[in-house]
């Protein structure tokens, strides 16, 4: 990570950096998101950033991206997840200020990254019960009424990635116990947990397993 990526990095997170006296460095913003890796890189880069909060231009480096915009639409197009994009976002968004890039080039990585989120699948809190069932896809949730970890699992889902010992509801099941009042949901819980069976049919008085 080069010192241009890391102070992009920061940003994003919401952290700055500041002067704590001649030779160090105070991390300002919530510091928990502030992850070891970051920390590292702080401390390898500790000189340049010094010279870069104190304003002494004259001995940091200058910024290592020169490529072309296809260059960046080489990274777009790799990037699979949203977080990854607006990481692409906020170093061209720095590259435009810092006179690398100009404002034309900033706007299309900016689309090109606006149309690849576009082929990104949602995560799964936002998809529709329909969507998850053939997503392929497990998460494991805590629930509430339960009162344990269990996982909600697409229909074509590869149960066994799933850690052993953990409660699977399959997208099949969750759609049966649409509605299910806490108290009968708990009874469906203990049964298919002696049995370790799957809820093929619910009824008010008794669910089967």
């Amino acid at each position: 990570m080069t010192h241009h990526q890391l102070l992009t990095e920061l940003t994003r997170r919401g952290l700055t950096l500041a002067l704590d006296g001649t030779s160090t460095l105070r991390v300002g913003g919530n510091t928990q998101r502030l992850s070891p890796t970051l920390r590292d890189a702080i401390t390898a880069h500790k000189r340049v950033l010094l010279a870069h909060v104190g304003g002494d231009t004259s001995t940091v480096p200058p910024m290592e991206e020169k490529a072309p915009v296809s260059a960046w639409k080489a990274r777009i197009e790799d990037a699979t997840t949203f977080e990854a994009l607006e990481t692409i976002c906020a170093e061209a968004l720095a590259a435009f200020h810092d006179g690398h890039i100009d404002q034309a080039s900033c706007e299309g990585i900016a689309t090109a990254c606006i149309e690849q989120s576009r082929t990104i699948p949602p995560a799964i809190p936002e998809m529709l019960l329909s969507e998850f069932a053939r997503a392929g896809d497990w998460a494991r949730v805590h629930s509430e009424i339960l009162n344990e970890e269990i996982a909600f699992a697409a229909d074509n889902a590869d149960v066994h990635a799933i850690p052993e010992g953990t409660m699977v509801y399959c997208a099949a099941e969750l759609a049966r116990l649409n509605g299910v009042e806490p108290e009968q949901l708990k009874s469906i819980h203990r049964v298919k947990k002696v049995f370790d069976g799957e809820v093929v049919e619910r009824n008010d008085s008794e669910p089967l397993t």
